[in-house]
């Protein structure tokens, strides 16, 4: 649990419009995104299916330029249900890679000291992740953005009688955590090399560590789709790490198809941050 924003004595506080929610959240979005950028981006997009148009509400790419996010941004409401999820099904029906103009777009609104003609087609060509983010936690809305491949991340507002704000987190997400350590706290997750196979026992892999690399015997893993416990099993001269091969991440390294890169977050050591590359082979 994490709070952002002003200081006083805070109540639960609910918007009446929903772009009174987003332009509190851009106002706070460094604090909210230490992992990440994001920035209003509204192209006009089609939903390669039925040819409609549709608009996203923000786009986020993590700080390594290794991953972005489709963002729509909505009011935890029973009457926005049905409309959000018409909104969720056509921007995940979005041919991405013929947007690079538009990401451009979103990408020079972020300042970055990078080529963002060079990074916009790297990112094109990256098939984005999509982000739901709601002003409370609400089950029927988490399970429509699950079904359309959206993770939901809660950001609850407080306020004060004087109108200042504090956002509120339950549950932090990839993109809100502290960067990881860029440097001696890390390891590479390798695929198994030619005749070698993943040992996978009961839906998870057992990987082996250097002995001592997680100080505890249970840890958080953050990917890009959740966060999660992972059990170390502590050995002679190596420990083994259980990694549930269900998901995408852990699944593409244990194939061969990415490389991993666990690294300690800056705020708990207990915490590790997993991100994958190609394996170029």
């Amino acid at each position: 649990m994490r709070f952002v924003g002003d200081k006083g004595s805070f109540v639960r506080h609910t918007f009446n419009k929903e772009r009174e929610f987003e332009k509190k959240i851009y106002k706070y979005s460094d604090e909210l995104f230490r992992a990440s950028q994001l920035v209003r981006w509204t192209p006009l997009l089609r939903d390669r299916m039925f040819n409609e148009g549709v608009r996203p509400d923000s786009l986020l790419v993590a700080l390594d330029h290794d991953e972005w996010w489709v963002v729509e941004v909505e009011l935890a409401r029973k009457s926005k249900l049905n409309s959000m999820q018409d909104q969720l099904g056509k921007l995940s029906r979005v041919n991405y890679n013929i947007h690079q103009h538009d990401i451009k777009i979103g990408l020079d609104k972020m300042s970055l000291d990078i080529d963002t003609a060079k990074l916009s087609k790297k990112l094109s060509s990256i098939q984005p992740r999509f982000l739901l983010i709601i002003d409370r936690i609400d089950e029927e809305f988490t399970k429509v953005a699950k079904y359309f491949g959206f993770q939901t991340l809660v950001i609850e507002p407080y306020s004060t009688i004087q109108g200042n704000i504090r956002f509120m987190l339950p549950v932090e997400h990839i993109s809100t955590l502290e960067p990881a350590f860029n440097a001696e706290k890390s390891i590479k997750l390798i695929p198994p090399r030619g005749d070698e196979k993943a040992q996978i026992i009961n839906g998870m892999w057992h990987y082996h560590v250097p002995s001592g690399f997680f100080s505890s015997d249970l840890v958080k893993i953050a990917d890009s789709e959740e966060i999660f416990e992972s059990k170390v099993i502590r050995m002679d001269e190596t420990d083994v790490i259980r990694l549930p091969v269900e998901l995408r991440s852990i699944q593409s390294i244990s194939k061969g198809n990415k490389i991993g890169k666990l690294s300690c977050s800056e705020a708990d050591d207990r915490l590790f941050i997993l991100t994958t590359q190609r394996n170029r082979l």
